[in-house]
């Protein structure tokens, strides 16, 4: 599919903080968002890049370390407040975890424990598999809903609820060129393994600058890219928006990330780890 995008450029620098702002096209009056609301909303978001932050982790540790890069899939869960990370080859339809990894997002590498055992999968963890391969077979077989954009891949998040499980699905780029939002959806599972629920975040991808540093004035600033979609269903910062900043904080020059409708504007702060959401032309 190719990827068109509505693109100007403008300087913004905010008390010395490079500042990323994106537009997206909204009408009518908003309410003030009640600040549970608003601290639910960053608790999504920071559980979701928990989650993918080690998955991320994990799987450089099998490559980095083990050299191993051969291996049917991977699966993230939690466990008891623990963070899990398995990675699982398929033999005659049957599944064998290689590896097990158990720590924490955001330490490091040299804290992550391993359990070299093979073994078989655990029940809890065989139905996750059987929903990630559910969920990959979906995203195939229905590529009018899901949009598969060239040079771009789908990274999956679940998120086990008990009687049910989000799978969360990130577009994702394969080079670190610019950092990539939107195309995101969500697949409700049930205990079956069957769809109960499926609904798209964001109906477009736009593309953010990773690098765009400059000096104004003596502080930090940054030339940006902002976008206008016509669609967006969403007129504030979503969860999946969260975790996709909180991924990249450490790869891009700036350190807030706000989004403007004309409804809201949502300003994250990824080194403080805040969030503010007003209405527009509220202070």
């Amino acid at each position: 599919m190719e990827l068109r995008l509505f693109m100007r450029k403008i300087r913004v620098g905010i008390c010395g903080l490079t500042t990323l702002i994106l537009f997206f096209a909204q009408d009518g009056n908003a309410q003030t968002l009640s600040k549970g609301f608003k601290d639910s909303l960053l608790k999504d978001g920071l559980q979701l890049y928990k989650m993918m932050r080690f998955a991320e982790l994990t799987s450089n540790e099998m490559m980095d370390r083990f050299r191993l890069v051969e291996f049917s899939g991977s699966l993230t869960y939690i466990q008891n407040k623990v963070y899990k990370s398995i990675f699982f080859d398929e033999d005659e339809s049957k599944y064998w975890v290689e590896k097990t990894f158990y720590g924490v997002p955001d330490s490091s590498p040299d804290s992550i424990k391993v359990d070299h055992k093979v073994r078989r999968p655990t029940k809890d963890e065989k139905y996750l598999i059987d929903v990630r391969s559910k969920t990959y077979e979906t995203l195939r077989g229905d590529t009018s809903y899901f949009k598969k954009y060239k040079g771009y891949k789908f990274n999956l998040v679940l998120m086990d609820h008990d009687n049910y499980v989000d799978v969360y699905i990130f577009t994702g780029n394969k080079r670190e060129e610019n950092m990539p939002l939107g195309n995101d959806y969500i697949l409700t599972f049930d205990q079956k393994v069957r769809i109960i629920g499926k609904k798209k975040i964001h109906s477009g991808l736009f593309l953010v600058p990773m690098t765009s540093a400059s000096q104004i004035a003596g502080r930090k600033a940054a030339q940006l890219t902002i976008l206008d979609a016509e669609d967006e269903a969403v007129p504030y910062i979503t969860s999946t928006d969260i975790c996709t900043a909180l991924m990249h904080k450490e790869k891009v020059d700036w350190d807030i990330f706000e989004i403007v409708t004309t409804k809201y504007t949502s300003r994250l702060d990824t080194k403080k780890v805040t969030l503010e959401i007003t209405p527009v032309g509220k202070k």
